[in-house]
């Protein structure tokens, strides 16, 4: 881009690469989330690997380390 070369061919390709990103994410966004909920709701022992204050308690968390 630097020498002005194919200009006519590098700006559709970028709003189509930047069109596709954000949709990937935004779908990427939701689904993970969703499935954040599911995971949590059948498998809580995975959760609470992963994160030791799970279950979420009311006040002060409590840190084992």
């Amino acid at each position: 881009m630097r020498h002005g070369g194919d200009r006519d061919v590098f700006t559709p390709s970028a709003r189509l690469a930047l069109t596709v990103l954000v949709s990937a994410i935004l779908f990427t966004m939701l689904v993970g989330d969703e499935l954040g909920v599911i995971e949590a709701k059948y498998q809580p022992m995975k959760i609470a690997a992963c994160c030791p204050c799970w279950p979420p308690t009311t006040g002060t968390a409590r840190w084992s380390g």
